[in-house]
């Protein structure tokens, strides 16, 4: 019933192989992982990037996951209201490959944010981590959610959502480049020392997603 374990030890089984490439897929991206939980979804994603970041920056009245994400990745962290903000910021602070955190569906207004304005300021080299448990699964012409809404594929996009919403499951999913797998396992902490979530519960995962 339980994996017992974390997926670095001895807790990691074929379904949770499978219900990723099927995530992975169904979201159009080269890379899933699955976390424990929704709300650490976003959290696994910050400290994976990391790495690959100046600093955290994230946007007023977001959820209060990626306040936590932006603290748990260890970076310098900013929050900003405007674009504008995030662009002024960048120059002051001298971040060339800044990691901005936001929500796709605001999780109290129902509302969907804009990526496009973000994404124009954000620089090359910077990520962007869009947490869109509010909206994959419930917006855009298949359900991927608010980004497909908009028709925004950016490179610089992290994905990060909910199982326990629109799919009627338990558990998280971050989708993004190929390279995030092995970045999730070699520099999350929450990741590789968490036990994933009931198997049965990754063993749902395609058929859930042949349903919607």
């Amino acid at each position: 019933v339980d994996a017992a374990a974390s997926r670095v030890t001895t807790g990691n089984l074929p379904a949770y192989a499978e219900a990723e490439a099927r995530l992975a897929r169904w979201m159009g991206r080269p890379c899933a992982v699955l976390t424990a939980t929704g709300y650490l979804s976003s959290l696994v994603a910050a400290q994976a990037l990391a790495p690959r970041s100046d600093g955290a920056v994230v946007v007023e009245g977001s959820h209060p996951c990626l306040r936590d994400a932006a603290a748990a990745s260890g970076l310098p962290v900013e929050v900003v209201v405007q674009p504008d903000g995030l662009k002024d910021l960048c120059r002051a602070r001298g971040w060339a490959r800044p990691m901005l955190l936001l929500d796709g569906m605001g999780a109290l207004n129902g509302r969907a944010r804009e990526a496009v304005p973000w994404l124009e300021v954000l620089p090359p080299e910077g990520w962007c981590l869009w947490d869109d448990a509010h909206g994959v699964g419930t917006v855009g012409s298949r359900g991927r959610g608010t980004l497909e809404l908009e028709r925004v594929r950016d490179p610089r996009l992290i994905v990060a959502f909910t199982l326990s919403k629109a799919f009627g499951l338990y558990g998280g999913v971050v989708s993004g480049p190929k390279w995030l797998a092995s970045a999730v396992w070699e520099h999350s902490r929450a990741a590789r020392g968490g036990t994933p979530i009931p198997p049965a519960y990754a063993s749902a995962v395609p058929v859930v997603l042949d349903l919607l």
